[in-house]
């Protein structure tokens, strides 16, 4: 059995902080939890976000706040995983 695990974290220079970490049954499920969370943080939903697909499930989001110093970041992660 499969799940897709949902993290974000906001990153800075010094600290890292988990914001939300959760586990769905789908990547649909995935994918629309991510973006409800994309805009909430930020006001933006995830297709504005940067975006690299590792495939197999597993896709990496970022978005970076302040587009000049780009030293702090959201990062959004749903990874697959099986149980």
């Amino acid at each position: 059995m499969e799940y897709f695990k949902l993290s974000l974290v906001f990153a800075t220079p010094d600290a890292v902080s988990e914001e939300n970490c959760q586990q769905l049954p789908s990547m649909e499920d995935a994918l629309e939890e991510a973006d409800d969370i994309a805009f909430s943080t930020v006001g933006y939903p995830l297709e504005d976000w940067d975006f690299v697909d590792f495939g197999e499930g597993n896709q990496l989001y970022y978005f970076y706040p302040n587009e000049v110093d780009k030293t702090s970041r959201y990062k959004l992660t749903i990874l697959k995983e099986d149980i």
